[in-house]
């Protein structure tokens, strides 16, 4: 998640992120023009492109950006290809556009906005992590590899508790040395 509130933040500036912006908005303009003008004078023309377009999805579509910005704006070009697809479909057939609403809702929409992105991110829970994974190889190195890390974290929480107090006792001693120094120099030795 922490790419996604860099991409909010400062948005890439190389060439890649604006020509890939704006190949998705003149596809998708491109595919709602041709779309509206399918229904308008063919009407199987606009149902089959819109059927294509639902049955592939979201992720179909667009793929899975990495940017949060690249997947926002392709979801907005989405949703809107698929709002005038449906809203065109209900005028000219009702029947077909309460059939391709189901399929914008079940195909298109059915992972609008996780994607593969969100697949490759870690488990967020520990129990998600401990989970068996159903490959005993794997199992074992993982609770292996989690009992080194256990005893490191000990280990390094006793080292850092080892110079607290070894540090506490510097400052104790160089206060102790202080508060003699100001004794002296106050009795005038």
């Amino acid at each position: 998640m922490a790419h996604y509130a860099s991409a909010l933040v400062a948005p890439p500036e190389d060439d890649a992120f604006a020509l890939t912006a704006l190949k998705i908005v003149l596809f998708s303009g491109f595919g709602i023009v041709a779309t509206i003008l399918g229904f308008v004078f063919f009407m199987p023309a606009g149902f089959v492109l819109a059927g294509m377009v639902a049955w592939l999805g979201f992720e179909g579509v667009y793929g899975p950006y990495r940017s949060f910005a690249l997947r926002a704006l392709s979801m907005v070009f989405f949703a809107a290809f698929a709002v005038i697809a449906t809203i065109m479909g209900f005028v000219h057939a009702p029947p077909l556009g309460f059939a391709l609403a189901a399929l914008f809702l079940w195909r298109g929409f059915g992972r609008f906005g996780a994607g593969a992105a969100a697949e490759q991110v870690a488990p967020r829970t520990p129990e998600a992590a401990l989970r068996p994974t159903g490959n005993e190889a794997f199992d074992a190195y993982r609770t292996d590899m989690l009992q080194r890390l256990e005893d490191e974290r000990a280990q390094f929480e006793g080292f850092l508790a080892r110079l607290r107090a070894a540090k506490d006792s510097r400052e104790f001693d160089q206060f102790m040395e202080d508060r003699a120094r100001r004794a002296r120099e106050a009795r005038g030795d």
